[in-house]
């Protein structure tokens, strides 16, 4: 189904530059590769910080105060996960398609994103109480999530200042900012342990402020990579209900990804002992690093293709991604069977104890969905460049769906193995279907033309 009508409308065409060949374009796979692997070292360093954070957090706190305040730092991501819509992927579609307003752009997607997070954190506060109530220690967690809740708000230029450091290739600048909240907060926790002020309260407020820090610098700099840009700060009705139903659709993502990767924790909690989901856990965990590569390869050519699609130099387009898919599958076959057949368990036995040694069998398992993942990488990004936004959404519907359909017989049959089979199973059919329906719009598209 086309949904080329929801794209920017124009009185009368503008020209159609010309992109290079081989700059800032997916057939350019070694730029591509490195630009991601800056993204991805960002996102290792922000994992390092954060896993020495946690350490710190466990032995200051203990275990059952660190229990508590992961569930307020739980709430506070989930929240923001349910509200937020993704609208750094539709400021790179709408831009491209009409530079002329780039600022209205800016400024709605900021209005969305403030709207978003402030209806997150005052859901996070209402919330709050009873979400304490459940917990042995009653009460205590309302002050932490109701301050915790203003870092949520904080964040509000996030969307905004992403779209417009990828649009001009700032990618250090993204990968710098991806540990700048970790070093922040783990600068604030030295300074609470020391000076004997370390509660769940002052943690809150560690958080709050480090978002507040971060959210400033953010937008200055934003404001100077906007100083240039045309047009006005408003934008027509019509264009900004299309603009907030393309940004609706990567909300609905949002939504489902969590519930997957929330329910399958539930769901083997019920089924299986504490042991089995520990070292699903651990392995969804290692799972996650790998994925992140995919989500950096797919942020990157998000806007590759938004300038791709604009610019109407497609021809060869579909061609080209398959030839990179094929070069990337061969080199996650390979990294594949070296790091599960050779690595994964001596390596999990020696980091995390032989009692870890099941979640290699996992590992293994749940490697194949982010591998498929990073070979499609460019799945995604098409379809939504192509406006087929009921094609995304019908998608996202079928992997929650069907997720829960073959999650929980698989689960019951085999416990965590099923489990990790089935979610093997569901994500990978949804990036092989995310990359059918593309590549068809994409041949539609050029016969159309």
């Amino acid at each position: 189904m086309s949904c080329s009508s929801s794209g920017p409308r124009h009185a009368t065409p503008r020209p159609r530059p010309v992109v290079p060949r081989g700059h800032n374009t997916p057939n350019s796979l070694f730029l591509l590769l490195r630009r991601s692997g800056t993204l991805f070292g960002g996102t290792i360093v922000a994992a390092l910080i954060a896993f020495t954070q946690t350490v710190l957090l466990t032995r200051l706190l203990g275990l059952d105060g660190f229990g508590r305040w992961g569930l307020v730092a739980a709430a506070g991501i989930t929240a923001v996960t349910l509200c937020r819509f993704r609208v750094s992927d539709a400021l790179a579609v709408f831009i491209e398609n009409d530079r002329a307003r780039a600022r209205g752009y800016y400024a709605l997607a900021t209005a969305i994103e403030t709207a978003s997070r402030l209806v997150a954190a005052g859901g996070l506060v209402v919330l709050a109480p009873m979400i304490s109530n459940m917990m042995v220690n009653g009460p205590g967690l309302i002050v932490p999530m109701t301050i915790y809740a203003a870092s949520l708000i904080a964040a509000f230029t996030e969307s905004a200042w992403f779209a417009a450091c990828r649009r001009r290739d700032r990618y250090h600048l993204i990968a710098a900012a991806n540990p700048a909240p970790a070093v922040l907060q783990l600068a604030g926790l030295g300074l609470l342990w020391t000076g004997g002020w370390l509660t769940l309260t002052t943690l809150a407020i560690n958080a709050s402020m480090a978002a507040i820090i971060l959210s400033a610098l953010k937008l200055v700099h934003l404001s100077r990579l906007l100083a240039n840009e045309p047009g006005g700060w408003r934008i027509d009705a019509d264009t900004s209900r299309r603009f907030i139903r393309f940004a609706a659709a990567g909300w609905f993502a949002n939504v489902i990804n969590a519930i997957t990767r929330s329910a399958d924790l539930l769901i083997l909690g019920v089924m299986r002992s504490d042991a089995e989901v520990g070292a699903y856990r651990l392995a969804r965990s290692l799972m996650q690093i790998v994925w992140s590569f995919a989500t950096a390869l797919t942020n990157i050519t998000f806007q590759d293709l938004a300038a791709r699609v604009a610019a109407g130099t497609t021809t060869a387009l579909g061609g080209e991604l398959w030839r990179a898919s094929l070069t990337l599958g061969l080199a996650a076959t390979a990294g594949y069977l070296l790091a599960v057949g050779l690595m994964a368990e001596p390596v999990i036995t020696a980091i995390f104890g032989a009692e870890a040694a099941p979640a290699a069998l996992l590992l293994a398992l749940l490697l194949p969905s982010p591998a498929v993942a990073i070979c499609l990488f460019w799945a995604q990004p098409l379809l939504l460049n192509l406006h087929r936004l009921h094609s995304y959404t019908v998608a996202n519907g079928a992997l929650g769906v069907g997720f829960l359909a073959l999650a929980v017989p698989m689960t019951d049959a085999a416990g965590a193995s099923g489990l990790a089979i089935a979610f093997t199973a569901t994500w990978s059919a949804y990036s092989l279907a995310l990359a059918i329906m593309a590549g068809r719009a994409l041949a539609n598209g050029q016969r159309a033309s």
